[in-house]
């Protein structure tokens, strides 16, 4: 089994000890385990405090930009987790989980979470891909 880490210039580096993604090839394909993703910016500024829609647009274009530096699309996420701090808001995140994802959408968790590390984070989103050698 063989195992790198994936770190976009497009993400934030990583402040602490992890990799953005992590990628295992296996025979015929690779998983792609993407660490949770808030809504910062390249310099690690957070993207549209107070606002759910834009903080999720963010974060789910984070996830895209991680599996396709991998070599993967969205197609190939299989697996989605998102952690937010209001379930309340949760529609908004889910009409835009539910643009990005074509048919079949990949299997999904919501949880609600007391808080983030970043204190105006809404929402993180962590995934898992299975990109097949092509």
């Amino acid at each position: 089994m063989d195992r790198c880490a994936v770190n976009p210039p497009a993400v934030v580096a990583p402040k602490d000890r992890y990799s953005q993604a992590v990628r295992v090839t296996l025979a015929g394909a690779d998983l792609l385990f993407i660490t949770g993703q808030q809504a910062w910016d390249r310099d690690g500024r957070l993207v549209g405090p107070g606002d759910m829609t834009a903080q999720s647009a963010h974060v789910f274009g984070l996830v895209r930009a991680i599996v396709e530096a991998a070599g993967g699309t969205l197609a190939d996420v299989v697996k989605v987790t998102c952690f937010v701090t209001d379930l309340r808001r949760w529609p908004e995140a889910a009409a835009v989980r539910n643009r990005c994802f074509p048919d079949p959408p990949p299997a999904s968790t919501v949880v609600q979470v007391s808080g983030m590390t970043d204190p105006g984070a809404l929402i993180e989103v962590e995934a898992i891909a299975v990109i097949p050698h092509r």
